[in-house]
């Protein structure tokens, strides 16, 4: 995490980030005890919920890797 933390950007695209890893964590975490229980219709909903959470952490963390290079664009204007 090298990007400058006093961008609001950056920031902001951090704490989604977080969020949303935390999110797939705790939906992962229903999903075991679910299937401990053997409760497949909930087990389905939670799988679609994660699968849906993966999607939203790969694509903020392809965001903040597209932010981070506007930073490294901007310094290589300023060196």
């Amino acid at each position: 995490m090298s990007e400058d933390l006093r961008c609001k950007e950056c920031r902001r695209l951090w704490a989604e980030y977080v969020s949303a890893v935390l999110e797939q964590v705790r939906l992962d975490r229903q999903l075991y005890f679910a299937s401990q229980k053997r409760e497949p219709d909930q087990s389905q909903q939670l799988r679609t919920a994660l699968e849906a959470a993966g999607i939203a952490t790969k694509s903020l963390r392809e965001q903040i890797d597209r932010h981070r290079d506007t930073h490294q664009d901007a310094d290589e204007v300023t060196a």
